[in-house]
């Protein structure tokens, strides 16, 4: 193994550690949101909570989408992020 294959493959391990705790950060806010959520579902708390939880949600996915290390998948994300993205912005 030459030293980019070594530096590829601890990359990827790094990846996938966040990726398994990244996933568990996001389980655990989307209880803590789902716990104030059902107590009382009026809260301004909520909306924080679930914004919270929704952020790491979709860095959580982002970490999946890179730790693929497939190039085409890796675009073909990117694009519609981007798509919808300028999308957002066109309706506010």
């Amino acid at each position: 193994m030459n030293n980019s294959e070594l530096v590829s493959r601890s990359s990827q391990i790094v990846l996938q550690q966040v990726a398994i705790y990244g996933g568990l950060a996001t389980i655990l806010l989307f209880a803590l949101f789902l716990y104030f959520w059902l107590k009382e579902p009026r809260r301004l708390i909520n909306g924080i909570l679930f914004t919270v939880f929704f952020v790491a949600f979709l860095a959580e996915l982002a970490v999946m989408i890179f730790s693929t290390a497939n190039i085409p998948f890796i675009v073909i994300m990117g694009t519609i992020f981007v798509l919808l993205m300028l999308a957002l912005a066109a309706v506010s």
